[in-house]
């Protein structure tokens, strides 16, 4: 492998052009360090140190630093090490160290994603903005999922609530009070197939 040219970038900066691999920014500190200089030749073992002492040290803790602030998505995590000048495979091995320690999930981001957007925007909204953020469909579509299992459970506890206010024992109503009760519950706002299910109610009984 040899130095094609040592890029002075400003900061102390300094990008690394080498022969047969991506460029890698270096610092004044760490080119002295290493002695790199242009058309030097550079042994594999050489390169390795670099990269894994230096380099990917580096993008772990720049990784780990972006999300201490603000979750993102593998995609969002990916372009903006690559921005940073790092190394493609360089990106993916630090990914895989913030996604070992659970700081990376596009499942989670997407779940929480869906809960701050459902009250403003639609599902093909959500859909889209997701998309737009990498997240695969199968992930997406398991985040909706879960949501709507959330929301479904939820209101199923407040219906029920909103029962044992009406009724000690809403098993002992008449077929009549129950469905009076129904009807309350949906002037209320409750989904008339989560009241059902609460009731144990088929469609002819209401």
């Amino acid at each position: 492998m040899t130095v094609m040219e040592v890029e002075d970038i400003g900061k102390q900066r300094f990008r690394i052009h080498i022969e047969g691999a991506e460029s890698i920014i270096l610092y004044r500190s760490e080119v002295d360090r290493y002695r790199l200089k242009a058309h030097e030749v550079l042994s594999s073992a050489q390169y390795e140190e670099i990269i894994e002492n230096t380099v990917l040290r580096r993008a772990r803790q720049k990784a780990l630093a972006l999300l201490k602030y603000m979750d993102r998505t593998e995609y969002e995590l990916t372009l903006r090490l690559v921005s940073e000048g790092y190394p493609r495979e360089v990106v993916r091995r630090a990914l895989d160290y913030v996604r070992s320690f659970h700081y990376l999930d596009d499942l989670r981001y997407s779940e929480a994603f869906i809960r701050t957007k459902s009250h403003t925007k639609s599902s093909r909204q959500i859909k889209a903005l997701l998309k737009q953020k990498g997240v695969s469909d199968e992930i997406i579509e398991k985040a909706l999922a879960f949501q709507e299992e959330s929301e479904e459970s939820a209101e199923l506890e407040a219906i029920r609530r909103a029962i044992r206010k009406k009724a000690e024992n809403a098993e002992a109503l008449t077929k009549e009070e129950r469905l009076k009760l129904c009807a309350s519950l949906y002037r209320k706002g409750f989904k008339m197939e989560n009241i059902r299910k609460v009731f144990h109610l088929y469609e002819d009984d209401i």
